[in-house]
């Protein structure tokens, strides 16, 4: 099993990058470390990449790093963990319970960073609330703990970055700071109604892993209307059996959420807009995406006045049944699309990693 920890480094640039620590092995003697930069250099972009190191145990993290950067041929100005983990030694590392520690602070890190790339991207394809981009949410789970990440109620959503999102304990009983205000008063940070949703699917269904609610023109549109989604795209179709209708109620909780959500990945709700649960952030985003193109289309379709065309109950069933089954379409997981889409993030707006 490969162990992980890290650190930031800056470079007289300025330029903020990371450099990994991967524990390979280990002896009472010396600890042989895997050393890799993630991010190309700028003082010397023909200097390595990554390098071994063999080290003592008693050498402190501080001096491995230094001895890594002259390896890789990287000035640094400055150190500073990025882990919330203090680690005083090298020997450390060993330690099955520090291990564990970082490991999490890492997964966290990595979980905050999607989570941040998902809101731009909501932002960039339309998803994002047409009524205030600040009133709905994404939430999502931090990998290997009974807690999950939640948007800042005062940024938008082309805002939202990695460090900017709360980290909000399942259990009511351990919320404090991010989670509660004042005794008495909200906290201007948190939508309740967001945090109360979200709580009652994590804490219902262990299949979901990411859940949204946007409110989106067009999913708002069909939403109301008396026959829902229909299947007169291609989306439409594929998404038939994902799909629950229900009817707004301005003071639904938590529960009546996950009641009405039942077993479904989607819900449209008459005169409010879209739920989404997922397996993955890529599945949430595929599938919000997907719900809103099939609803656009719907309103499309009807807004020409002409008569239409529609498949066959027993045409649909096959067909969004294959759409599930080819591996091509991957049941719509997002899995295929999730990394191109990250990089569009990485690629136009850097800051979303901050």
């Amino acid at each position: 099993r490969l162990q992980t920890a890290h650190s930031r480094c800056v470079e007289p640039t300025s330029h903020m990058s990371l450099i990994f620590l991967v524990l390979l092995a280990s002896s009472a003697e010396t600890l042989r470390l895997y050393v890799h930069r993630e991010e190309p250099k700028l003082d010397n972009p023909n200097g390595p990449c990554s390098t071994l190191l063999d080290i003592a145990p008693s050498a402190g993290v501080d001096g491995a790093l230094r001895l890594a950067s002259a390896r890789l041929q990287v000035s640094l100005s400055s150190l500073a963990t990025e882990s919330g983990t203090t680690v005083t030694s090298l020997a450390a590392l060993a330690n099955d319970t520090t291990l564990r520690a970082l490991e999490a602070s890492h997964a966290e890190a990595a979980a905050r960073r999607e989570l941040a790339a998902t809101y731009r991207l909501f932002h960039m394809y339309g998803l994002a609330p047409f009524d205030g981009e600040s009133i709905n949410f994404i939430a999502a789970r931090v990998p290997g703990s009974d807690s999950f990440l939640l948007n800042d109620y005062t940024l938008l959503w082309e805002e939202v970055t990695a460090s900017s999102l709360l980290r909000i304990p399942l259990l009511e009983g351990e919320r404090a700071g991010a989670a509660q205000g004042q005794p008495g008063h909200r906290n201007p940070r948190l939508n309740e109604a967001s945090l109360e949703g979200a709580t009652a699917v994590f804490q219902n269904r262990s299949d979901v892993a990411c859940f949204l609610h946007s409110h989106t023109l067009d999913t708002a549109t069909v939403a109301s209307l008396e026959e829902g989604l229909q299947p007169v795209s291609q989306a439409g179709i594929m998404l038939a059996n994902m799909v629950a209708h229900s009817h707004f109620d301005f003071y639904q909780d938590g529960p009546e959420t996950v009641r009405l959500l039942g077993g479904k990945k989607i819900m449209l709700q008459k005169w409010h807009g879209m739920f989404v649960a997922g397996e993955s952030l890529g599945e949430c985003f595929y599938l919000a995406l997907s719900i809103d193109r099939a609803c656009h289309a719907q309103r499309a379709l009807l807004q020409t006045g002409r008569p239409y065309h529609s498949p066959t109950a027993e045409e649909v069933a096959r067909w969004s049944r294959a759409y599930v089954d080819d591996p091509f379409y991957g049941g719509y997981d997002g899995e295929r699309i999730w990394p191109s889409m990250v990089r569009k993030v990485e690629r136009l707006q850097p800051d979303f990693a901050l």
